[in-house]
């Protein structure tokens, strides 16, 4: 039985991230898999540049890749990364990867902070995030330290050495690599496209559309990380197969209307006429209670969703009752004690 092909076509990063993963997990099967990569772009309305900011999800990536802490910290200007900013209407939103302060008694911190500020006791939300400290710290930190720490981050990488890393490793893993703007292999059983097209993403006949442009840095590589799993599991795996088909589609959309979503909330002037319900369910309830509704098949993690709402000035109209359980002289030696240790990771002091 002949091999069946699949070619995965892309500008070079978006071809080598879902190149490696799909040629390492289909490694040993009756498969030939092509890359066809066209010139590094970086066409993103993140920006352009030599380094690109990859979310938390990353380190599964590399785990399955086999790309260990080592390799990642020889790469020239790589980097934690514990939060990325984004533009909005109000202005700049910084948008981490890891909660605000620290939750009491199962009470959200922000919840608590709700409650002290309606007392008039404390700064800014955005003070009292590690994650945000730590990206502005006066002393960047070393990417071998921050495999040590329990908080989430991700990774500023150079772009053009990651991608040629990563197609060392597709090629390692039996897959073929070509310059697309030679002659392209016609002949595929399954072609995997990763540029970004005003079309709808998507499994159509015998091609995967699985890229998407985003504003907020990282989002559209976990996108594309998603979808290239999915492709292995679903596509390739069920070639022949309507009902993978359907489902591959179904949740590809699902993803794009929560990413639709973050948009909105960042970009949208006036959100009292926001026409996405979602969007608007997670609004109405944070300003009600507090609490942001999350949905299934989310990109963007909670405690960036409450930053981007706190960045575009929506506030709780109440606290959680809970959180007046405690006498505000408690809650301020609480925020106080935080709000200390914030400060000594910002100025690099508890790093050292």
């Amino acid at each position: 039985m002949s091999a069946r092909r699949v070619i995965i076509r892309g500008e070079s990063l978006r071809a080598a991230i879902a190149g490696s993963l799909v040629a390492r997990a289909c490694s040993g099967l009756n498969l030939e898999v092509h890359i066809e990569f066209l010139p590094l772009q970086m066409r993103t309305e993140a920006g352009e540049g030599e380094t690109f900011v990859l979310r938390p999800d990353v380190h599964r990536f590399h785990g399955e890749l086999g790309l260990d802490a080592a390799t990642l910290h020889s790469l020239p200007h790589a980097a934690p990364c514990f939060a990325v900013t984004a533009g909005s209407s109000s202005g700049e939103a910084s948008l981490p990867f890891a909660n605000f302060g620290q939750a009491r008694a199962g009470i959200e911190f922000h919840q608590l902070w709700t409650r002290a500020s309606g007392a008039g006791l404390q700064p800014d939300l955005l003070k009292f995030s590690p994650s945000i400290a730590l990206q502005n710290a006066a002393e960047p930190m070393d990417l071998r330290k921050a495999y040590k720490l329990s908080l989430p981050f991700g990774l500023t990488l150079p772009t053009a050495h990651y991608a040629d890393l990563l197609m060392a490793l597709a090629k390692q893993a039996g897959a073929f690599v070509h310059d697309g703007l030679g002659k392209q292999v016609t002949d595929a059983d399954l072609i995997i496209d990763c540029s970004p097209t005003d079309a709808a993403n998507g499994w159509s006949a015998n091609r995967l559309a699985i890229a998407e442009i985003s504003g907020v840095p990282g989002l559209e590589w976990q996108y594309l990380y998603q979808n290239s799993k999915r492709a292995v599991s679903l596509g390739i795996g069920s070639l022949e197969c309507d009902a993978a088909r359907s489902e591959f589609n179904r949740l590809t959309k699902e993803e794009v209307e929560r990413i639709a979503d973050f948009h909105e909330l960042l970009k949208r002037d006036d959100l009292q006429e926001t026409t996405r319900p979602a969007l608007k369910r997670k609004i109405d309830v944070f300003e009600a209670c507090g609490r942001i509704p999350m949905e299934d098949y989310e990109v963007a993690q909670p405690c960036e969703w409450l930053a981007a709402l706190w960045a575009r000035g929506l506030r709780p109209r109440r606290c959680d009752r809970r959180a007046e359980a405690l006498s505000l002289a408690e809650l301020r030696q609480f925020l106080d004690t935080l709000r200390e240790q914030v400060n000594a990771i910002e100025s690099g002091a508890s790093l050292r």
